[in-house]
């Protein structure tokens, strides 16, 4: 699945060999590895190894083309070798085996953003780098697929691909292929989330609700903040939802840090979401996507009695 998915994407394996070793139990510190036409896969730790097997095995041919053919500096832009090598083996798990990644939750484990653009050894620790180079690089690619669609994605990585074979390309050289294909400058978003260590976080501030008179008639009037707290990763759609069931769509350009909707309507806002199929995969804080306009009156009681109980919990703990 792996060989024929990535020759059909990208281009042809030019070896006449593939060797998969299969550690042994006990040998997995041996697994996972990739080398020139020879490759170990996932230990044989259990009879059942589900998908474990076949992920690595896919990861690892990968590197073939990315590490291998292409021959990107895996030690000074791991990027360019880890974050395509993922990028690509979850195309194949989800194009061979229906297993689609959860992007959300991945981009969620980013707590710790750095440069991709940076030597292996500049990270602060093996996790660091691994959260960096393999998923956070990663999520930059199906970012900016995200932006152009599969189809346009697809050209740019199969361009740089038969472009830079055997050529050990840099950052730089694949920036210009995302510009070539797409014919659109794109320093913006490199400088942001390659050489920077952006993530894309938005959030919904304050919502406030008020009755208004229009021509004689009660209205509310809703004034909800919008904050931007990292970088900039295009269009942002939000969603306004009133009481009386009308759904308002906006798209925010997010050209400045935040911005202030003021919105009229005959019921009161209910709630704001920004995001809400999760198209901004470089957002790592979905927890502040989502705001009610006002809390239940029981939910409120709940929490006024949550708090001083934790209150008087404190201060019988101090009294001892």
């Amino acid at each position: 699945s792996a060989l024929a998915k990535y020759s059909q994407w990208y281009g042809a394996y030019p070896y006449s060999t593939l060797s998969i070793v299969v550690p042994p139990k006990g040998g997995n510190g041996a697994g996972g590895m990739e080398y020139p036409t020879l490759i170990t896969s996932f230990a044989a730790e259990t009879d059942n190894p589900g998908y474990d097997l076949e992920r690595t095995v896919v990861h690892e041919i990968g590197h073939q083309y990315w590490y291998g053919m292409v021959a990107s500096n895996e030690f000074e832009e791991a990027w360019l070798d880890e974050g395509f090598t993922s990028y690509s083996e979850d195309k194949v798990m989800e194009s061979e085996y229906g297993v689609a990644p959860n992007l959300p939750v991945e981009a969620s484990y980013m707590t710790d953003p750095a440069p991709l653009k940076q030597l292996s050894w500049s990270y602060h620790s093996h996790n660091h780098y691994a959260e960096n180079v393999y998923m956070r690089a990663k999520l930059v690619l199906f970012g900016i697929e995200k932006q152009v669609g599969p189809k346009i994605m697809s050209k740019i990585m199969r361009t740089y691909f038969q472009k830079y074979k055997f050529k050990h390309p840099s950052t730089a050289d694949f920036q210009h292929v995302v510009e070539q294909v797409t014919k659109t400058k794109w320093n913006d978003y490199f400088s942001q989330f390659v050489y920077g260590n952006q993530m894309s976080d938005y959030s919904v501030e304050s919502i406030a609700v008020k009755p208004v008179k229009e021509n004689g008639t009660v209205k509310y009037e809703s004034t909800v903040l919008i904050r931007k707290n990292g970088g900039s990763y295009g269009p942002v759609p939000i969603v306004f939802q009133f009481a009386d069931g009308t759904t308002l769509p906006k798209v925010w350009d997010a050209a400045q840090m935040h911005i202030q909707y003021t919105l009229v309507h005959s019921s009161p806002l209910l709630w704001a979401a920004i995001d809400p199929q999760n198209e901004n995969v470089l957002d790592n804080k979905h927890i502040n996507n989502f705001m009610k306009a006002e809390l239940p009156e029981k939910v409120q009681t709940r929490w006024s009695i949550g708090v001083a109980k934790l209150l008087e919990g404190i201060f019988t703990s101090l009294a001892w």
